[in-house]
């Protein structure tokens, strides 16, 4: 004979489990107005949930296998023409696109994007502003919303130490008030944004005695960096300082050129290049039209020097562009900021400072705490506890900040207190 203990079905078991009962005499406590139903109707109103627990409708299951399934071809594929039209058909696949949206990508994985404009057109500035959205995650500049974030490394090629340095730190500038943990921003400084300075960094291939092209030393010492520090997205700054050979030359320019599209496809990169701009900027950028022609996204930057105030025209190959973006150049900071009401911010004045107070973020909060405001008060881990969602994110925090010196424990009491 059965067990009398034993659930005799999979209904009796979920009985058991007060999840559901398929007695309509004696319905569920979650479905108290159901007494208010004629008995057939509670009847049917039960048994369609009882199907739905057992058997529940797979809600968003076939979207999401359909995008997962989506896959943008790289390397030496060759698919039939169905594949690729079933490519076009759908949206981007998710983290494929860094700049933009699913629907109407700007900038895109795997994309070669071109950065020009006339000497002291902000160039640089507005590349690392760029560049620190893209590792930071935030949308920095209107106009250019980020979608994914990545590692940058960005090669420079003009720019003395100390300069670079300062350019970084404006680029840099507010972005740690923005993040909501602090620990995010030295996360970000530490292992997502790297810069290099090399003079032996080239785009060019060597030739031997026979005229065959190899790659050359400049070259390998790119791939052995790119190697070395896998980002996601690679900035050159300028096209000028890595290319050696005489950029009218449209075969060098290809050479050059084909050299980055190895990199793309070797490392699963997105570039940017930064490049001068001839005297007439509606022309494109200066030298041969073929590094014109590789791109397929361009940054078109006009700067007003009286007004301080950038002017960026952006120009997809396929997508729909965003409108003219306009920022203004803060001297002092040494960034760019987006306009607002058409102000134009004397040098001196950041944009930043009239912006709306952001709300606070837990770590600030917790620091704002009484007793957190005198060194070395201490005050047990409960206390700290509501600051945070979790009790994981605060110890999390709290032993990153036991680490750095900047806070005290005591193991016996439980209990912590700020150092410095």
């Amino acid at each position: 004979m059965p067990d009398q203990d034993k659930p005799s079905s999979k209904v009796d078991e979920l009985n058991d489990q007060e999840i559901i009962t398929n007695n309509p005499s004696q319905p569920h406590p979650h479905y108290d107005w159901v007494e208010e139903l004629d008995p057939e109707e509670r009847e049917a109103i039960l048994k369609e949930d009882l199907q739905q627990t057992l058997y529940p409708d797979p809600v968003h299951e076939e979207e999401e296998e359909e995008e997962e399934e989506i896959i943008i071809p790289r390397g030496p594929i060759c698919q039939s023409a169905r594949k690729w039209l079933d490519i076009a058909d759908k949206k981007y696949p998710k983290g494929h696109v860094l700049i933009g949206s699913r629907t109407n990508a700007i900038v895109d994985k795997n994309s070669r994007n071109l950065i020009f404009g006339k000497e002291k057109s902000l160039k640089t500035t507005f590349m690392l502003r760029l560049a620190v959205a893209h590792a930071s995650g935030l949308s920095l500049i209107d106009g250019l919303p980020v979608l994914t974030s990545g590692k940058v490394l960005y090669l420079h090629g003009e720019l003395g130490a100390i300069q670079i340095g300062k350019r970084a730190q404006g680029a840099f500038h507010g972005i740690k008030e923005r993040l909501d943990d602090v620990y995010d921003y030295d996360d970000l400084i530490d292992n997502k944004f790297w810069m290099k300075k090399d003079p032996r960094f080239s785009l060019c291939p060597e030739r031997d005695r026979l005229g065959n092209y190899f790659e050359s030393e400049g070259q390998h010492r790119i791939r052995l960096t790119v190697k070395k520090y896998r980002p996601d997205i690679l900035v050159i700054d300028p096209w000028q300082s890595f290319f050696n050979g005489d950029e009218n030359n449209g075969e060098e320019v290809r050479r050059a050129a084909k050299f980055m599209d190895l990199l793309i496809e070797d490392y699963d990169l997105t570039i940017y290049l930064v490049i001068h701009s001839g005297k007439n900027l509606d022309k494109g950028p200066r030298g041969h039209s073929s590094i014109a022609g590789w791109r397929d996204t361009q940054f078109s930057l006009l700067y007003n020097n009286e007004k301080q105030r950038l002017t960026v025209t952006v120009a997809p190959r396929f997508g729909d562009p965003p409108d003219p973006i306009i920022l203004d150049f803060d001297k002092e900071v040494g960034t760019v900021f987006n306009a607002h009401k058409g102000i134009v911010f004397p040098s001196g004045v950041s944009a930043m400072s009239v912006l709306a107070p952001r709300p606070k973020t837990s770590l600030e909060k917790m620091t704002d705490h009484i007793g957190l405001q005198v060194m070395g008060v201490r005050l047990p881990l409960a206390e700290l506890t509501q600051f945070y969602g979790t009790r994981k994110s605060l110890l999390a925090q709290l032993n990153k900040g036991k680490k750095d010196g900047r806070w005290g424990y005591d193991p016996v009491t439980n209990e912590y207190w700020r150092v410095k």
